[in-house]
C-alpha cells in the first residue's frame, strides 16, 4: 500500500528542483540529460530518504516525484518565457 504524505510530496519536489538547477549550473549538462537527472534524484529521494521497504512503491514514487519536478520547471521557464515577451503570448 503506498502511503505519501504531503510533506514528502513537497520536499521531495523541491528537492528535486533544487538539485536539478544545481547540478544544471555546476556541471554545463545539456537540455535532453535534465529529466534524466531528475528522475534520478526522485528515485534516490524515494529510496534513500523515504526509506521505502516495497521496491514497486519505492520506484513509482520516485518516478511521480522526478516527473513532478520535471513538470514543474516546465511550467516555470515556460511562464516566465511567456511573461518576458507579453505581446506573443497569453499575458497580452
Amino acid at each position: 500500500m503506498i502511503e505519501t504524505t504531503a510533506f514528502h510530496v513537497v520536499l521531495a519536489v523541491l528537492s528535486v528542483l533544487i538539485l536539478t538547477q544545481a547540478v544544471k549550473l555546476i556541471f554545463r549538462i545539456s537540455a535532453g540529460l535534465i529529466p534524466f537527472t531528475a528522475l534520478t534524484f526522485g528515485l534516490c529521494f524515494s529510496a534513500l530518504i523515504e526509506g521505502r521497504t516495497g521496491i514497486a512503491e519505492g520506484l513509482l514514487n520516485g518516478i511521480l516525484y522526478g516527473l513532478a519536478g520535471i513538470g514543474t520547471y516546465a511550467m516555470i521557464k515556460t511562464l516566465i518565457r511567456w511573461y518576458r515577451h507579453r505581446k506573443e503570448g497569453p499575458f497580452r
